[in-house]
């Protein structure tokens, strides 16, 4: 009996404890439980006050918010506080402000080009006009100015003064009327090309080629002017220069450029080019010149 009592007791003692424990950990569970809904129902609350809702009856298709705090800064208010602006394209980028603005192209009206055509006065005008726009007209491009320039500097002056020897050359074969105009003695070839005064003549040349390629681009007036006083030069030589000896003149010079030229897959064409220009223009000189005797002679008759 005695047994049966220490161990009831000590039975006692030891569930008391556990008990005990057991009630203190769901006190824990229940507060924090408690601690939880709490904290959930104040997050749903804030989340219901900053989303936003659409007012379809006002119409205006705005999103309303809650009204911005005063004790807090601008920049926490909601982003929908304020209407949505519509982003357009850069103005900077379409229309700058170096931008070149286009005119408008000064067209004649029908009236205009009935007086225009009905007038003689206005008619030579007009022609002085085109004359003068026309007459330092290259027919070269801007790169094909360059290539020639480039040309020029490969070939070097030895080159130059042989390509004034072939073509002198060439046109005293071709037409021995020329000896007499460039006072040369009808000679072999051989001793032709030894002669001061042949070697003067192709000097000539080579020096003439020499000025329009080193002004072409950047004095193109100047060649024009020195091409036109060339031309009226010519008319001093005694004897008149048909337009066939002109054609004759220009197929020999085409026909015989620098070496040089053929190195370059353009340079054949563009050369043909700038001779084309140099005989137009020293024509131009020619023909002014011969009317411009013609008009001293018609206004003094002897």
């Amino acid at each position: 009996m005695g047994n049966q009592s220490s161990n009831s007791s000590s039975s006692t003692t030891t569930t008391t404890p556990s008990r005990i424990n057991s009630g203190n950990r769901s006190e824990k569970l229940l507060r924090r439980n408690k601690r939880t809904a709490y904290h959930v129902n104040q997050q749903q609350q804030q989340q219901q006050q900053i989303i936003p809702i659409f007012s379809g009856a006002n119409g205006t298709g705005i999103f309303p918010c809650s009204e911005p705090r005063t004790s807090r800064s601008r920049s926490l208010e909601p982003q929908c506080a304020e209407a949505v602006k519509v982003i357009e394209h850069s103005q900077s980028a379409r229309y700058p402000k170096n931008r070149r603005i286009r005119q408008k192209s000064n067209y004649l009206s029908p009236e205009s080009a009935a007086n225009l055509q009905s007038s003689s006065a206005n008619n030579d005008k007009v022609e002085e006009f085109v004359e003068e726009i026309t007459i330092c007209n290259t027919g070269l491009t801007q790169h094909q100015k360059l290539i020639l320039q480039k040309i020029w500097m490969i070939a070097g002056p030895r080159e130059i003064i042989e390509c004034g020897k072939s073509i002198l050359s060439h046109l005293l074969r071709t037409n021995s009327t020329l000896f007499a105009i460039f006072h040369l003695p009808q000679c072999p070839e051989t001793e032709l090309i030894a002669l001061p005064g042949f070697i003067r003549q192709a000097a000539n040349f080579a020096m003439v080629f020499d000025f329009v390629m080193t002004n072409l681009i950047d004095d193109l007036e100047k060649v024009c002017f020195a091409l036109e006083s060339l031309g009226r030069h010519h008319t001093e030589l005694g004897f008149t220069i048909e337009p066939s000896m002109w054609s004759l003149f220009q197929r020999v010079i085409e026909d015989n450029p620098p070496k040089a030229v053929h190195q370059n897959a353009h340079g054949h064409p563009t050369w043909k080019l700038m001779v084309s220009f140099l005989i137009r223009q020293m024509r131009v000189g020619y023909n002014k010149a011969l009317e411009e005797q013609e008009t001293q002679k018609g206004s003094n008759p002897s």
